[in-house]
């Protein structure tokens, strides 16, 4: 896998998403890649805040409104 190939799905893997054999191929590239790792370690950061975030309902002013598009 090149670089292009593992940033395509980073996101997906990080979120462990993919498929068991490219799931393989991604972990490997990124264990042997310096940027590719910084960009893995950063979505995983992104996740970890989001993660962490509380939920919170929406307002009922918010419910009732119509969406315009």
């Amino acid at each position: 896998m090149n670089c292009g190939e593992c940033r395509s799905i980073i996101v997906a893997y990080v979120l462990g998403d993919l498929p068991a054999s490219d799931s393989a191929r991604c972990r490997s590239h990124v264990e042997g890649c310096a940027q590719c790792r910084a960009l893995y370690n950063g979505y995983l950061r992104l996740v970890s805040e989001i993660d962490q975030q509380p939920l919170v309902a929406p307002s009922h002013s918010q419910e009732d409104r119509p969406v315009h598009r």
